[in-house]
C-alpha cells in the first residue's frame, strides 16, 4: 500500500435550519447556541393573533353550518325540502369542518420543535421578533447540527480515484491533535464523476468521496480545516523514490545515481505524485543508489 493525504471539507452528519410554520411573534425561546437538544424538544413558542382570529371565525362558521344542516335534516314533513338542499347543507358542513381542521393544524405550529437530536449552532430570534411561514434566506430561527459523527468530503484526483473503495478505512487529521489520527471510513464514492454534472470534472479531474468519522466526545468540530489520509493498495507496484531525489530544473525529470563511485544523471518518467514520494514508471528498475537533494 501507499498513502495519500488530501484536504477535506468537514460537515456535521446532519444539519438543518428550523423555520417558523406560522405567522406571528416570538413569545419565548428555550434553546441557545451550544445547547444540546432532543428530537421534538420545544425550541420556541410563537403567538399567532391573526391565526387565532381565523380559528374563532372558522368555529362560528362551523356552528352555523352544523345548525343549518341539523335543521334541514330534522324536517319530518315529506317533500318539504329537496334532497339537493340537504346535500348542499351537508357539503357546507363538511367544508367548514375541513377549514377548521386546517387552521388548527397551522395553530399547532406555534410550538417550534427540534427535528432531531443535536446541538444548536445558530439562534436568530428574540422575544417579540416577527416571524413568518417563509423559508427565504435569513428567515431561519435556529440551526441544528448532529455532531456525534462528522462527514468529510474529499476531492480525490483522477489518478487515485479508482483505488478509493466504499468501506475503506482512512485517518482523519486535524492540527489541534498532532499525532492523534481519528479513524474514519469511506461511505460514498462518486466514482470519478462530478456529482452535479455526472461527468468527469474537466477542470480538476477529481472525484468526490465522503467519509464518516465518529465523534462521540465532541472533540472534532464541523467546518474545521482537516486532512484525510488514505491507504491505497498498489495492484501493480512500481518504483517509488523520495520526492527530493529529483534533480531540480530542466524540462525533463532526472535523478542522480551512483554507479562505480561516480555520479550519473538518469532520465525518468514519473507517475503518481504522493507528496513526499513519487512513482517512477520508466527509467529505474530496482536497487539503484540515488543521491538525495542532488543540488
Amino acid at each position: 500500500t501507499t498513502t495519500v493525504t488530501l484536504p477535506a471539507d468537514t460537515k456535521s452528519l446532519r444539519e438543518t435550519f428550523v423555520f417558523a410554520r406560522a405567522n406571528g411573534f416570538v413569545k419565548s425561546w428555550s434553546a441557545d447556541i451550544g445547547q444540546k437538544v432532543r428530537a421534538g424538544q420545544v425550541l420556541a413558542e410563537v403567538t399567532t393573533p391573526e391565526l387565532d382570529q381565523q380559528v374563532a371565525q372558522a368555529r362560528a362558521n362551523l356552528d352555523l353550518a352544523k345548525t343549518s344542516y341539523n335543521r334541514l335534516a330534522g324536517v319530518a314533513l315529506p317533500g318539504a325540502i329537496s334532497k339537493q338542499e340537504l346535500d348542499v347543507a351537508k357539503s357546507q358542513f363538511s367544508v367548514q369542518q375541513a377549514a377548521l381542521q386546517q387552521l388548527l393544524a397551522q395553530q399547532s405550529f406555534r410550538r417550534i420543535t427540534a427535528p432531531f437530536s443535536g446541538i444548536v449552532t445558530q439562534r436568530n430570534v428574540e422575544v417579540g421578533s416577527l416571524v413568518s411561514s417563509s423559508n427565504a434566506p435569513g428567515s431561519q430561527l435556529f440551526k441544528i447540527e448532529q455532531t456525534d459523527k462528522l462527514r468529510a468530503y474529499v476531492q480525490v484526483p483522477q489518478n487515485f480515484a479508482p483505488f478509493i473503495k466504499t468501506g475503506m478505512m482512512a485517518n482523519y487529521l486535524v492540527p489541534e491533535f498532532v499525532g492523534k489520527p481519528f479513524k474514519g471510513k469511506v461511505v460514498r464514492n462518486a466514482g470519478a464523476l462530478d456529482p452535479t454534472t455526472r461527468t468527469l470534472d474537466p477542470a480538476t479531474h477529481t472525484a468526490r468521496v465522503r467519509c464518516v468519522i465518529p465523534n462521540p466526545r465532541g472533540e472534532l468540530r464541523p467546518g474545521s480545516y482537516a486532512q484525510v489520509k488514505f491507504f491505497l493498495p498498489r495492484t501493480a507496484p512500481g518504483v517509488i523514490i523520495p520526492a527530493n531525489a529529483l534533480v531540480p530544473g530542466g524540462t525533463d525529470s532526472r535523478v542522480a545515481t551512483v554507479q562505480n563511485g561516480k555520479i550519473h544523471y538518469q532520465s525518468i518518467v514519473t507517475g503518481r505524485d504522493f507528496g513526499n514520494q513519487l512513482e517512477v514508471s520508466q527509467g529505474l528498475k530496482d536497487n539503484e543508489l540515488l543521491v538525495l537533494n542532488p543540488a
